[in-house]
């Protein structure tokens, strides 16, 4: 037994032309994601792809593909849970795109659960992951969209069939040429260095040890606790005079955690890189 299922490929132009290679290109990039993605899914080895008849003058592709008669692929539904998955696929990129990047992936029943590093958490009603870790399938999104993106003509696609469907922009292209992986850690410190004027409320006076000083930061009235490293200001402190109210204009190094409770970066190392002045208050 063999079932048939029917998806389209839109491409949204300018005009009402597109250049032969990338239409050819496209459209076959296109096809072997079908192909390599109902073998990830159902283990269809025979599922054949070819394109339909419309209407005159359209530029909307119907792509046929019948599965091999595989137990699972003569499932009823099975053409069009496949497309879903290529379009729920996409969505992931754009998501990862818009929430930091994927810090975790799990599979549970068929059910694909991805926590990105700004914290938020998106279910996929299939098995993405598969797609996802395929290096076949990135490879062939790549081609389709890098053939797309050299087209000035092409200012977007749609993909969709009964069920699901998606839309492209062409400013999403490069995110759709890029894999998914996984950055646990990556995002959840950063460090930034920032040019402050700081007023000494406890200094540290020493040549050696660069043990943290207190300063009252004006920017925000906060006080915080800094190392200073910076060896020529170091190799000098004896040159300078510290009282409570000293200002001194620096580069400070701040280094920042993510809290997923609160959904944002917090200030948890200072250290300050460079003295650039040392001001008596008038």
């Amino acid at each position: 037994m063999k079932s048939e299922s029917y998806s389209s490929f839109i491409f949204d132009v300018e005009s009402s032309e597109v250049e032969i290679g990338t239409y050819t290109k496209a459209i076959l990039e296109h096809a072997e994601m079908i192909k390599r993605s109902s073998y990830l899914l159902y283990g269809s080895k025979e599922t054949n792809v070819s394109i339909k008849a419309n209407r005159p003058g359209s530029l909307e592709v119907i792509f046929s593909y019948i599965e091999g008669p595989t137990i699972i692929a003569a499932m009823i539904g099975a053409g069009a849970i496949l497309i879903q998955t290529i379009v729920e696929f996409y969505q992931s990129k754009k998501d990862a795109q818009e929430n930091g990047g994927a810090k975790t992936i799990e599979v549970n029943n068929k059910v694909t659960k991805i926590k990105f590093n700004n914290g938020k958490i998106i279910n996929y009603t299939v098995n993405i992951n598969q797609l996802i870790e395929d290096e076949e399938i990135n490879k062939s999104s790549e081609r389709l969209f890098k053939t797309l993106q050299s087209d000035t003509k092409v200012r977007g696609i749609s993909i969709k069939d009964e069920r699901s469907g998606i839309v492209l922009e062409r400013e999403e292209f490069p995110e759709m040429m890029k894999p998914i992986t996984v950055q646990d850690d990556i995002n959840n410190t950063k460090t930034e260095v920032c040019r402050y004027n700081l007023q000494v409320i406890r200094p540290y006076l020493s040549e050696s040890l660069p043990k943290a000083w207190e300063f009252l930061r004006f920017k925000d009235q906060s006080s915080i606790n800094a190392k200073i490293v910076d060896d020529d200001f170091l190799n000098n402190i004896t040159k300078y005079s510290f009282t409570v109210g000293t200002i001194m204009d620096v580069d400070l190094e701040i280094t920042s955690e993510y809290d997923e409770y609160l959904q944002e970066y917090l200030e948890k190392k200072y250290k300050i890189t460079k003295v650039h002045e040392v001001k008596e208050r008038a």
